[in-house]
């Protein structure tokens, strides 16, 4: 080769580099748009979907630990309240946080199972303790959403589901079997 060939196969690769690296910048500065807007998505509601998770197990179990009428009475009417907190949550962010809407669901559903179950502390105990593992895992893949500015990733969605799934399916169990069979 040539003193010119070999100049213009140099000037070939940083165009080609150059063009490379144009392209990646345009890419990553779109994915960084795309996260910046998921999070701004989310900020609004991520606060009060934290809290809405978090007052939602709290009540439920003083529920279930309530020892009289009038402390039974008020622990239903605050699980109510945060009931429909979660349920207007999961609405507003059904799309931002797919995947993860049948553990939102199962998760509001806590107040009234574990009430029916209230009679046998040990059953109601069982059913918020795996409300509580699901409501745990919520949050932690709302969190890494927001964290990274994507909706959830297929793992967190999986986990999600089974969680609410197992949930759903053990609420089957102790709400179908007879009270003296019930655990």
């Amino acid at each position: 080769m040539t003193k010119n060939e070999i100049a213009i196969v140099t000037a070939l690769i940083a165009l080609t580099a150059s063009i490379a690296g144009i392209f990646l910048t345009i890419l990553s500065t779109r994915a960084a748009e795309f996260r910046s807007a998921h999070r701004e998505i989310l900020k609004e509601h991520v606060s009060s979907l934290g809290e809405a998770l978090h007052e939602i197990v709290a009540t439920t179990g003083m529920l279930v630990n309530a020892q009289t009428d009038i402390s039974e009475k008020k622990w239903r009417e605050l699980s109510k309240i945060a009931q429909d907190k979660l349920k207007n949550a999961r609405r507003e962010l059904r799309y931002p946080l797919w995947g993860l809407d049948a553990g939102l669901r199962e998760l509001s559903r806590l107040p009234d199972w574990t009430d029916h179950l209230r009679k046998n502390e040990k059953s109601a105990k069982k059913l918020l303790d795996s409300g509580s593992m699901l409501a745990y895992t919520l949050d932690n893949a709302i969190r890494k959403s927001y964290l990274k500015g994507r909706v959830p990733t297929i793992f967190g969605r999986i986990t999600v589901n089974r969680k609410a799934k197992k949930f759903r399916n053990l609420r089957d169990s102790l709400m179908l079997l007879p009270k003296e069979e019930r655990l």
